[in-house]
């Protein structure tokens, strides 16, 4: 399974959301067993950074950074962690019968989950 696949199901709406910025950190909290008020927002766009270039082919990744970093204003982390959120909760886990990122069922211990 992924390491990062808890992030993925967040993206996806397997958890239930109700502050983002901070269901992400406490996400990175529960992955690597640090204590909450250590995780910063830095270190969850350094993991949805890296898995969105791992998982992302390169014209959308070029497109995605070129439009995030060149609107010509300073760009807040909180800003580009959503967008690459978002860009993640359209990320292809399947085609057809083959599985391409294994996501594993969601977890209560990390997050309530979302009964949709």
């Amino acid at each position: 399974m992924e390491d990062w696949r808890h992030f993925l199901l967040y993206a996806k709406n397997y958890y239930l959301k109700t502050e983002t910025i901070s269901d992400l950190l406490k996400i990175l909290s529960h992955e690597t067993g640090l204590d909450p008020r250590s995780v910063k927002l830095w270190d969850v766009y350094e993991v949805l950074a890296g898995r969105f270039v791992k998982y992302t082919r390169g014209d959308q990744k070029k497109d995605f950074f070129m439009r995030m970093f060149s609107e010509g204003d300073s760009v807040k982390i909180g800003d580009v962690v959503l967008q690459l959120l978002a860009a993640l909760s359209v990320q292809k886990v399947r085609d057809g019968e083959t599985v391409l990122i294994d996501l594993g069922e969601p977890d209560p211990s990390v997050l309530p989950l979302n009964k949709y």
